[in-house]
């Protein structure tokens, strides 16, 4: 059976570094993909001793198969942001929940309120929440396509999927503008900054 443990500090976050990478680089080659920038937090240049990010990894025999990197969120409804997780192939089916219920314990122990799973694009995508007047029929329907036949460009029903069976508490819509309106060639400036091309 695989451990899961939260790596404290820097240095140790350190020496897991190459296994790390090698879980990036096998979860990015099963899903066909790029890691994305901007949107994405660069793993490489997480500090772990300033206290703006946590990791928990699922070790099997010391060597590890999976993790979930944690931000911290501020405002309102402050504590934890599941902001990274990969996993290996061979990683048992379970190991995510496992980490991220060894995390909200942990969590709520330290008195958090709040666990927030982010943005999912492409999913619960709905009229209702698009500001009338203000958005584009030609973006919404590209987006609409992209959610019905776009799992080769993000796994959003998956995602959708995993993040719903924690039974969030809240689902707030989430807003995509473009300067001066959408147009064609800023949604490639936009997929382009991200690294999604």
């Amino acid at each position: 059976m695989y451990t899961i443990t939260e790596i404290c500090n820097q240095a140790e976050f350190n020496h897991h570094q190459l296994a790390l990478e090698e879980i990036d680089k096998q979860w990015l080659n099963k899903k066909n993909a790029k890691a994305l920038d901007f949107m994405v937090t660069d793993r490489n240049k997480v500090n772990i001793d300033d206290g703006e990010h946590r990791i928990f990894i699922a070790s099997l025999d010391d060597v590890p198969l999976a993790y979930i990197l944690f931000s911290r969120s501020y405002g309102e409804e402050a504590g934890w942001f599941h902001n990274l997780s990969r996993h290996l192939k061979s990683a048992p089916m379970g190991t995510m929940q496992a980490i991220n219920d060894v995390a909200i314990e942990r969590f709520q122990h330290q008195g958090e309120q709040y666990l927030h799973f982010g943005l999912t694009p492409m999913a619960d995508l709905n009229i209702t929440s698009e500001i009338q007047g203000y958005y584009s029929k030609t973006f919404c329907w590209l987006v609409h396509f992209l959610q019905k036949h776009g799992d080769k460009v993000y796994p959003s029903r998956g995602q959708r999927q995993y993040k719903m069976s924690w039974r969030p508490q809240q689902i707030i819509p989430d807003f995509i503008a473009f300067e001066g309106g959408f147009s064609l060639r800023a949604l490639l400036a936009f997929l382009k900054i991200t690294n999604s091309l």
